[in-house]
């Protein structure tokens, strides 16, 4: 059975807060999915100090686990400029090329 829940047809390779929201989502899902397998939460905000005209991106992912008596959270911040972000969605969705027929 599958662990990992996120719909990628959502994802866009565009420099916007829309985008990066989707992104940050995308990572927290990555993170619970690893170390959570089937069980707990994952969210991403664009923080605040974002500053996506200066191409300057920080997202803010939080993942975690609560169970009835036990809760565990886990967060992380990433910092991307707008050329890493590019190569690291080009990392995780690479082009697809078409050979063609023969």
């Amino acid at each position: 059975m599958a662990s990992f829940y996120f719909d990628v047809s959502i994802l866009t390779r565009e420099w916007s807060e829309q985008s990066l929201m989707k992104w940050g989502d995308y990572i927290a899902e990555c993170s619970r999915s690893e170390q959570l397998y089937k069980d707990g939460w994952g969210i991403g905000e664009l923080s605040e100090l974002s500053d996506l005209e200066n191409d300057v991106c920080i997202i803010n992912v939080k993942w975690g686990l609560d169970e009835e008596g036990y809760k565990q959270e886990w967060n992380d911040t990433i910092t991307y400029t707008k050329e890493d972000w590019f190569k690291e969605y080009d990392k995780h969705f690479p082009k697809k090329i078409n050979k063609g027929k023969k």
